[in-house]
């Protein structure tokens, strides 16, 4: 794998950006973790007006307490375009995680992975930092529901394929929006839905769900 390029590099434009984003499908590892995941992060940003908040919070596996809460304020982040996700949110995403003080085994993140045309944020969070990435969306920007693998009273699961690739999965659940989920980078197609499912609650992977909470929260407070 070659040296990832400067951060202001990647968005500065993008062109830059299509060109990280195509370097990141070359080089990703969907390979299994070396280790089951002890801290377990969520990261997520909120909007009013100009103003954004990035809530990055670790969570200890084994026992679900929180460790560690940090936040990032941004303001007059880029417009949003569709599949360059990365120019708003990459940046304000790393600033939250480098605040804290422990590293995290896994990241949730509120993005796509490689259920992308080329790759998503939830990717080059993973293809930057090292550590395993599940990217978390309530739509896909790529792919058909395919075979169904799981099913039981509450919690269907279904193979999300792309171009003849599974790049995903769609998880249903009685009484619940369904969501997406996919590798971003360092994990595998069946540990990204394991641990998506062991995590989950109402809504998101409960550490997610959290940093969505307290980003709004935080962002009343400014």
């Amino acid at each position: 794998m070659s040296n990832p390029p400067k951060l202001y590099k990647i968005l500065r434009s993008k062109k830059s950006l299509l060109k990280f984003q195509r370097k990141v499908k070359r080089e990703l590892l969907l390979i299994k973790l070396k280790k089951p995941p002890i801290r377990v992060c969520g990261i997520d940003t909120s909007y009013k007006d100009e103003k954004a908040v990035t809530c990055c919070v670790i969570f200890s596996d084994k026992s679900q307490r929180l460790e560690e809460v940090t936040f990032h304020v941004s303001f007059k982040l880029k417009d949003y375009i569709p599949t360059y996700f990365s120019l708003r949110e990459l940046e304000p995403s790393l600033k939250a995680l480098k605040k804290a003080k422990v590293k995290p085994d896994l990241i949730f993140i509120n993005a796509c992975g490689i259920n992308h045309p080329i790759t998503g944020l939830a990717s080059h969070i993973g293809y930057l930092t090292k550590i395993p990435t599940i990217g978390v969306t309530k739509e896909t920007l790529v792919g058909k529901v395919g075979e169904e693998i799981r099913c039981n009273q509450k919690v269907k699961a279904f193979r999300l394929l792309h171009e003849n690739l599974q790049v995903g999965w769609k998880i249903e659940r009685e009484g619940h929006r369904p969501i997406y989920v996919s590798p971003g980078d360092y994990i595998t197609l069946p540990e990204t839905l394991n641990l998506s499912l062991k995590f989950l609650n109402n809504s998101f992977p409960f550490p997610l769900s959290n940093a969505h909470t307290l980003s709004k929260h935080y962002l009343k407070l400014i």
